[in-house]
């Protein structure tokens, strides 16, 4: 369920749900804002009707799993024994490209990412928020080394891959809650948007990425597949009466 609240205050209501009804815990902190919450039905059909009641915003997702609680416990074991043959990197080896970690907020290439790991990937809570502020954030000077931060440069674009732009509010409000992130000037772009064509959202990308200065391959996102024939061209075109 998604809710309308910063996560202390989250989790003051949640820790005010009857045991009774079940279990509910915080399993993703959205923005500073917003949180999802997940767990037993019942306990988070009461914790619904108690939000709603002081006025806070709660929506129900439509879910079939209550995925980042104790839900996911029951399945952990199997998990972790199908990922028991995963071969992992040491920590620290510096990545051409970064991956935030959800699970620690920091560099993945400080972690051991073997099937423990992957398995408090699926049974903590996402740490959306502060990943993604780290992301944003500029390397400190001075690290030490094997904590390197992999990317180059200061992050200027936001890009959302997935079927919607649903992370588009919760990155506003993480932009917007940070000084210097606010003062930034990066920009979010969805790849796709529902009820809109996605061959038109993902040209809109593509435009918006070369306008910003990002090397865009324009021949392969105008035909991602080889044209049938030849393209021809029309080189009697009249002369454009406006010399800029």
């Amino acid at each position: 369920m998604a809710v309308g609240l910063d996560e202390v205050a989250a989790r003051g209501y949640v820790e005010g749900v009857d045991a009774i009804l079940g279990r509910v815990v915080v399993a993703c902190v959205n923005s500073p804002r917003s949180v999802t919450v997940s767990g037993d039905e019942m306990a988070v059909l009461a914790l619904k009707t108690r939000l709603e009641a002081d006025g806070v915003f709660a929506r129900q997702l439509v879910v079939d799993t209550a995925y980042h609680s104790q839900h996911m416990h029951s399945i952990a074991g199997a998990y972790r024994a199908d990922l028991e043959d995963l071969v992992v990197n040491p920590p620290g080896q510096r990545w051409p490209i970064e991956m935030i970690s959800s699970v620690t907020s920091r560099s993945a290439a400080d972690e051991l990412l073997d099937a423990d790991y992957w398995v408090r990937n699926m049974v903590s809570p996402v740490q959306f928020s502060s990943a993604l502020a780290h992301l944003c954030t500029p390397e400190a000077k001075g690290k030490k080394r094997g904590q390197r931060r992999a990317r180059g440069g200061a992050v200027n674009i936001l890009v959302e891959l997935g079927p919607h732009a649903a992370l588009g509010g919760p990155v506003k409000q993480i932009l917007a809650a940070s000084t210097s992130l606010s003062k930034a000037g990066i920009t979010y772009l969805p790849a796709l948007v529902r009820n809109k064509d996605a061959a038109e959202t993902m040209l809109a990308l593509a435009a918006s990425l070369s306008a910003s200065g990002h090397g865009v391959d324009v021949h392969t996102a105008n035909f991602p597949l080889p044209p049938a024939q030849p393209l021809a061209t029309l080189p009697d075109l009249p002369s454009y009466a406006w010399n800029h």
